[in-house]
């Protein structure tokens, strides 16, 4: 994927107004992973929509800086001192130390903080709940193996204050990168010293994520100082890049994205949402069918390599393959995926992980939902009739809970 992302910005790849799909995609399925993960790790799981919405959108946003920054960071060495282009093999050796920081180092950095900070954030949302029963909030021990000096103090004194003193708003666990420390509630007294020096949090983790439901604050490095500086600013020439979940401030200087992907796909998904919502009502299938995504060209080439030329780049889900999917018998057996969750895969299908299944022949799309793994299979090639004619597409045709070690078995092939 770095080696596609190199050779696009080395043939053209407008870096500064234009941000790169793949790598977009790559940078916010692992953001997301450990965004799961730290909410699988709190104690309370989080199921407010509004929230989880925006904490995806925070990690849009973020990915699509990082790959941002990390693109004209490279774009900028392409030319030597007389202002000619540099050979690839010359230009790669001189931003090898870009890519394996980004892709490295600093990469697994965030992956760690997005699970550190997730974990807090699910926490606040329960320590806001239970505020009138256990009002203060306690800073706990670090568990990491090298305690960072600059909180070492509140947990030695046993920090304890109210949930909402405005300490809270700019100190709290996860403010320093790999911060593994975390709070308790308590009805214990406040312990408040007086002579205390607060350290500052590290630049892009100024924000509580329990609060303002994003997993990184605007100051990030990555993100630019102004509107005239932002590729927001700027407008997508690939719609690819603005796979965005809610129309939620991406700064706090500028004004709401306007759109969800492109206008036609977000017809789609609306469409397709409906369709869940019709037969989840009337538990009847009127043969009609929906298109939720299109394949890219690397995903097509990958399905390709096991053995499986697509015939269509769509793929559609069909009301009659809902009913099939959630039919009782796999409800009574726990295997079943709800309605709400299967229109949560329609609204991500774009970024989760995508697995090629080399005994059945089907692509598999994998979510993480509610403490459990699904799958949503795929039939490439499939004769579908619906919406009044029949076409050979790409089609949903069942979905299931599944044990996550299943999906480690030699048969599942990775595609993204």
């Amino acid at each position: 994927m770095l080696a596609t992302f190199l050779r696009k910005i080395y043939k053209g790849f407008d870096t500064r107004n234009d941000i790169e799909p793949t790598m977009w995609r790559e940078i916010l399925r692992i953001i997301n992973e450990g965004t799961v993960e730290g909410l699988s790790r709190s104690n309370y799981p989080v199921h407010e929509e509004a929230f989880l919405n925006a904490l995806r959108h925070s990690n849009e946003v973020f990915a699509a800086m990082k790959t941002h920054q990390m693109g004209e960071d490279m774009a900028k060495k392409l030319l030597d001192g007389h202002g000619k282009l540099k050979s690839f093999a010359q230009w790669k050796d001189d931003v090898s130390s870009i890519a394996s920081h980004h892709v490295g180092p600093w990469l697994k950095t965030e992956y760690n903080t997005a699970i550190v900070r997730a974990h807090a954030a699910a926490d606040w949302r329960e320590f806001e709940r239970n505020k009138d029963i256990l009002p203060n909030l306690r800073w706990m021990p670090t568990t990491a193996a090298e305690p960072d000096s600059a909180h070492k103090a509140y947990w030695q004194m046993k920090l304890t204050l109210p949930i909402d003193d405005p300490f809270w708003n700019e100190h709290h666990p996860g403010d320093r990168w790999n911060c593994k420390c975390s709070l308790e509630a308590t009805d214990d007294p406040v312990v408040r010293p007086k002579d205390l020096e607060y350290t500052k949090p590290q630049r892009g983790l100024e924000n509580n994520p329990g609060k303002t439901a994003e997993m990184f604050s605007d100051n990030h490095p990555y993100y630019p100082s102004g509107c005239s500086k932002c590729p927001f600013n700027k407008g997508f020439k690939n719609k690819a890049a603005s796979f965005f979940t809610n129309e939620v401030k991406h700064c706090n200087e500028c004004s709401k994205i306007d759109a969800v992907i492109n206008d036609d796909e977000k017809k789609n998904i609306l469409k397709a949402k409906k369709l869940i919502s019709n037969v989840e009502e009337t538990h009847i299938a009127r043969k009609e069918a929906a298109k939720i995504y299109s394949f890219t060209q690397s995903e097509i080439a990958a399905v390709k390599n096991h053995g499986i030329e697509l015939k269509s780049t769509d793929v559609y889900i069909s009301d009659n393959r809902i009913l099939h999917a959630l039919r009782s018998f796999k409800e009574s057996k726990g295997k079943a995926v709800s309605m709400d969750e299967l229109k949560n895969f329609i609204d991500n299908v774009y970024t989760c992980d995508m697995l090629f299944d080399e005994e059945k022949k089907n692509i598999v799309f994998v979510t993480n939902q509610n403490g459990k793994t699904q799958k949503f299979v795929i039939e490439p090639n499939y004769k579908l009739k619906a919406n009044g004619e029949k076409f050979i597409t790409n089609a949903f045709v069942t979905a299931g809970n599944i044990l996550e070690y299943n999906l480690k078995e030699k048969k599942y092939k990775k595609i993204r």
